[in-house]
């Protein structure tokens, strides 16, 4: 969000871009507030002439006090009225108002406005058929049949009866209202509401709350904008999964100029990674009746209401009922120039920027408490938030399995980086040896076992990665096992704690580490099903200090699958799903295919940036490049197509439109949303 100065401009593109809904059944509840305590955006900078500067424009006043801008639009501190200036009104359907601010798109799809005819005027679109009565989110207008058009969407069902959907929005000192100056409203669905001084943003949202007639709430900033069919799309979806209590979209942002950059496309429901970063932000839709179950907004986390709102709602329902739509329906304001930027530890260097940190910490500590879960969350990269889990006060026994044929000088700085590089201690290390046949190898092999961590066993079969790891599984004496490759270098000793921390979480069947090329570049973040038309490694060569997209390198979240590199899981969850495909997967896509019937009994799959170790690729068994080779490839690639079908063409955990050429997370071309 800008931290500028309020631009009426822009308010009124905001407020315009909600009238512009094609569906047209909402209210827009502005709250208006001569101060609000809280303020994500931070306060206004100086005037211009402060700065040395002429006015931008000589009909805005600056005033010292502190600025609000969230979820809902606030703006601290607005201009005059206009006739406070000595001009006209700009706009007769917006209403200038003192009160509390508060700059939430509480957009209550309820009661529809009254019809232009009942307003003296023709109608704005003759697609739009005015009726009495409420009307809701579910529910759209008269069906295109009944306008003598054909069906726009003939998933969507046309009915009469109450509809819901609620924006708000907050600005201070606003200038009079359209009937202080002896006018009506231009559009009956905009509400201004007064509200009570010097009140927190919380207070300011609650105040629209309890306000709101919808059945969904949506908050939306005073200088944002949505498109016109935002609205539409929620109900749409709404329509189709009547069960859902809350509904977000894909976003970008707006600069100075109202071009639009940087668009987010999110995954579908992603909890680890809603844990390290407030993905939902705009636009989300929350049933309101669970939002007053819960209490509503509280004034505990200054910055981060929307979070710790979130938080609370999430707690209440169930994933299933929690529904993405992978479309951008709103376009923040944004100023880059005006944005710090982070340091290399994530810090802004700004006092308000570290207040929100702070508080998004706590919120997510809170939430944490509330659940009972003895975890620490603490700052991470990019002003986002690590949880750190526990491991029991005797940490189990990890089984770490290594296939192996010869290669001993990888092996063998494997082997060390684990026995004296890893701050886990509680190991049993199991080399799964291929046929091994130098001599050198085969000294190595009884000089390590002397070790009682290590042990060999030896299986000269043709090569079956499945089929070796599943072996060393049944010579396993660990609660948890480690799936590792020989031609891995540990960068810090924290890995396997850090693995095996997630690992022990009830809902998690595997952990996948974060690797590198020997050039630290990376190699495997998580794995992207579709991509390159089957799986491929999400933001492969990306350069390891860079943020890549959306911090998503530096950030703990869900994948659909992980590499079997360094794959760790639970013992019992391992045995559940059968272990490896060895059959039909010897070499490629047992990895995959082992995480998509980990995550077909429940589970997730957690990616965690906090493992981090190099990893060799091919230099061990080298890469497939001889006939034979290309044909057992071909076998896996179409028994995979056989087995998982039309869940290799929609990975949940990645976007629609973003490319399935690329590992770098660009879009999609042609557009497919």
């Amino acid at each position: 969000m800008p931290i500028g100065e309020p631009n009426e401009q822009w308010l009124r593109a905001a407020i315009e871009s909600v009238q512009k809904q094609i569906y047209p059944h909402f209210e827009l509840l502005i709250i208006t507030n001569t101060h609000l305590n809280s303020h994500p955006r931070g306060n206004l900078p100086d005037s211009p002439e402060e700065r040395g500067q002429g006015p931008v424009d000589s009909g805005i006043k600056w005033r010292d006090g502190p600025q609000n801008t969230t979820l809902a639009a606030a703006l601290n501190n607005a201009p005059d009225s206009p006739e406070e200036r000595g001009q006209g009104p700009v706009d007769s359907g917006i209403k200038w108002r003192d009160g509390p601010q508060n700059t939430t798109l509480a957009a209550a799809l309820n009661n529809a406005p009254d019809s232009p005819e009942e307003r003296g005027q023709g109608p704005v679109d003759s697609r739009i058929k005015w009726r009495d009565g409420p009307q809701a989110l579910n529910n759209a207008p008269d069906s295109p049949e009944e306008r003598g058009q054909g069906p726009v969407d003939s998933g969507i069902k046309w009915r009469d009866g109450p509809q819901n959907t609620t924006l708000a929005a907050a600005l201070n000192n606003a200038p009079d209202s359209p009937e202080e100056r002896g006018q009506g409203p231009v559009d009956s669905r905009i509400k201004w509401l007064d509200g009570p001084q010097n009140t927190s943003l919380a207070a300011a949202l609650n105040n629209a709350l309890a306000f709101a007639r919808g059945d969904f709430i949506a908050l939306m900033g005073a200088e944002d904008q949505l498109p016109a069919h935002a609205l539409y799309k929620i109900a749409q979806t709404l329509n189709a999964h009547p069960d859902t209590d809350l509904i977000y979209t894909d976003e970008d942002k707006l600069n100075a100029q109202g071009q639009r950059y940087d668009p987010y496309f999110k995954s579908d429901w992603n909890p680890d990674l809603f844990y390290s970063q407030n993905f939902l932000r705009h636009l989300t839709a929350y049933r309101r009746s669970i939002i007053n179950d819960i209490g509503g907004f509280r004034p505990d986390y200054q910055g981060n209401e929307d979070y710790d709102l979130a938080l609370r709602f999430i707690e209440q329902i169930d994933a299933e009922r929690i529904r993405h739509i992978p479309q951008i329906l709103y376009h923040r304001r944004d100023f880059p120039e005006h944005t710090p930027r982070p340091s290399q530890d994530g810090s802004q260097h700004t006092a308000s920027s570290h207040l929100k940190k702070d508080s998004g910490v706590c919120a997510l500590q809170a939430h944490f408490q509330r659940l009972r879960q003895p975890v620490k969350v603490v700052e991470a990269m990019g002003g986002h938030t690590r949880v750190i889990y526990p491991l029991p006060d005797k940490p189990p026994l990890v089984s770490l399995i290594i296939p192996t044929r010869d290669k001993l000088k990888l092996l063998r700085g494997t082997v060390d980086d684990l026995l004296n590089k890893t701050d886990y201690k509680n190991i049993e290390i199991i080399i799964m040896d291929n046929g091994s046949v130098e001599p050198e190898t085969l000294d190595y092999f009884k000089a390590i076992q002397k070790n009682t961590k290590v042990s060999i066993i030896r299986h000269a079969a043709p090569f079956n990665y499945s089929q070796l790891n599943n072996i060393g599984v049944t010579h396993a004496t660990g609660d948890v096992i480690c799936l590792i490759n020989n031609d891995l270098q540990v960068i810090y000793p924290q890995w396997l704690t850090e693995m095996v921390s997630h690992a022990l979480r009830p809902q998690i069947g595997a952990v996948g580490a974060k690797l590198y090329y020997i050039n630290d570049t990376i190699q495997h973040a998580g794995v992207i099903i579709g991509l390159g038309g089957m799986a491929g490694h999400a933001l492969k060569f990306l350069a390891r200090e860079a943020p890549g997209y959306h911090w998503k390198p530096f950030l703990i979240q869900n994948y659909s699958a992980v590499t079997g590199a360094c794959l760790v899981m639970r013992r019992n969850v391992f045995e559940e799903v059968g272990g490896l495909e060895e059959k039909h997967l010897k070499v490629a896509f047992n990895d995959v295919d082992f995480c998509l019937r980990i995550r077909e009994r429940g589970y997730r799959i957690v990616w965690t940036p906090y493992a981090e170790l190099y990893h060799l690729e091919s230099a061990s068994r080298g890469i497939d490049d001889t006939f034979k080779k290309y044909r057992r490839l071909q076998h896996e690639l179409n028994y995979m197509k056989t087995r998982w079908g039309e869940t290799l063409l929609n990975d949940p955990y990645y976007n629609p439109n973003l490319t399935l050429e690329y590992e770098d997370f660009s879009l999609a071309w042609p557009p497919q949303e």
